[in-house]
């Protein structure tokens, strides 16, 4: 994963791992489920998260030591709006 300003490596992780999710371009990620979820070692933002590479236009989920977790996620489409006809 690339390291910016706005993602700096927790203090005590020496790598962070990226995977692509695989969300249709026009669909936003979501992280929906961690378990176990009383882990204090997984804090989203800091050990966990996703992001966005824009020149790829795909989603990634991260994490880093020392987070270990399952997480689960959510490829969320676009909605229709109410009345509209399908093409």
């Amino acid at each position: 994963m690339p390291q910016n300003d706005w993602n700096p490596l927790a203090k005590n992780a020496k790598t962070r791992l990226a995977c692509p999710i695989g969300c249709e371009p026009d669909a936003d990620l979501s992280v929906i489920q961690k378990k176990p979820i009383d882990n204090e070692k997984c804090q989203k933002y800091y050990t966990y998260g996703k992001y966005r590479d824009q020149k790829e236009g795909e989603w990634y989920l991260w994490i880093t030591e020392p987070c270990r977790a399952n997480l689960t996620t959510h490829c969320r489409f676009n909605d229709i709006p109410v009345g509209s006809k399908l093409p």
